[in-house]
């Protein structure tokens, strides 16, 4: 017979898997991509070029679909977070189902594991977290993208300013790690992109 504490263990430990493997297949779905299978008629031409991400549709004539595909990858990071936070999880182990939202966005498995570069899925994971640091780190991106700076600086400013945020709201050292973990992941995808 197995005890209460080993029970519970083991239940987290299920649930702890179960959360990464949601949360992986949730963000691997790259909804600017899809949109722009699905709407065939979108051309390269009509999206800037070297990228196909939500950003890049909603300066195109077919915003509405990239509005959608933002919301979209914006959403499946609040998903993960709600699912694993159902699940029972909490502190870093909570960080590390974001963190796969983020590994699956960037290196999605739906897609030969090439995935995209832009900052929406990590700001419904930052939304899901800690909605006032997502406030704060969507500010300082949508300066980066307003004055037309590198969208990668502006990922990466986003994501340090998310960091320092969770010390000064006192959300603890799992968040702060966890955090760290999600803007190396991002410096990682970035690195050699920002001019």
């Amino acid at each position: 017979m197995m005890s209460a504490d080993f029970q519970g263990a083991l239940r987290l430990m299920l649930f702890f898997i179960l959360s990464l493997i949601i949360a992986y297949a949730l963000g691997s779905l790259l909804f600017d991509r899809i949109a722009i299978k699905a709407y065939e008629f979108i051309t390269s031409d009509e999206i800037e070029p070297t990228t196909n991400s939500s950003l890049a549709l909603l300066r195109s004539p077919h915003w509405p679909i990239g509005l959608a595909a933002l919301i979209g990858d914006i959403l499946k990071g609040i998903i993960a977070i709600a699912v694993a936070i159902i699940l029972g999880l909490h502190g870093f182990w909570l960080m590390l189902s974001g963190l796969a939202v983020i590994v699956g966005h960037h290196y999605s498995a739906w897609f030969k594991f090439k995935g995209s570069r832009d900052f929406s899925a990590n700001l419904g994971v930052y939304v899901g977290l800690a909605i006032g640091v997502a406030f704060f780190a969507a500010l300082v991106y949508a300066f980066f993208v307003y004055k037309r700076l590198s969208l990668a600086r502006g990922a990466l400013a986003s994501a340090v300013v998310a960091i320092v945020l969770v010390g000064v709201f006192g959300y603890g050292l799992a968040y702060i790690l966890g955090f760290a973990l999600m803007a190396a992941l991002t410096y990682w995808v970035h690195l050699g992109k920002a001019p």
